[in-house]
């Protein structure tokens, strides 16, 4: 595992050489269309673990809180933060990004731990809004219409008079 993770981090830290864009994503995002694009995703949640596992996870949490931070945020996001603008960590930073890709459907957290990076960072950043549970809508009045789309989101044509149950 240690050659394969060697292998990944050393193609996306010489990305720039080969011309070829780095995109940070979050786990669960919707990492398809990259591949398709010839982007190398990074997780900064997977470096977050690396940082845990070689014990470095407190120095950058204490960086990131000298930073402002709160010791409530997750360490995954402190030590991130952290490592972002002093290329700390395991293997000395992750390869700086070409856009950041965030999806809300792991955690709160990320939203705003994208926002923050995509500030430091100066690129695109991209949030992918999904639900965590598609509702199953059942009608008692034909007062609206449902469409759903590509399984990622409930689009209410008409505004909703409370006769509309929702379940999960």
């Amino acid at each position: 595992m240690k050659d394969i993770m060697m292998i990944y981090y050393s193609e996306a830290k010489s990305a720039r050489l080969t011309r070829k864009k780095v995109a940070w994503i979050t786990s669960g995002g919707p990492v398809e269309p990259l591949i398709a694009m010839d982007v190398i995703p990074i997780y900064p949640e997977n470096h977050g673990a690396m940082i845990g596992a070689s014990k470095m996870g407190v120095g950058l949490c204490e960086t990131a809180e000298n930073m402002g931070y709160s010791s409530d945020l997750c360490s995954y996001a402190r030590a991130d933060i952290a490592c972002a603008t002093v290329n700390g960590g395991p293997i000395g930073g992750l390869p700086k990004p070409d856009m950041l890709v965030c999806c809300n459907n792991i955690c709160g957290t990320v939203l705003k731990w994208y926002e923050i990076q995509a500030r430091i960072s100066t690129c695109l950043f991209l949030c992918w809004i999904r639900p965590f549970a598609i509702p199953v809508i059942r009608m008692r009045s034909p007062v609206m219409s449902a469409v759903r789309s590509t399984n990622t989101s409930l689009l209410l044509k008409e505004p909703v008079d409370g006769n509309l149950t929702m379940t999960a």
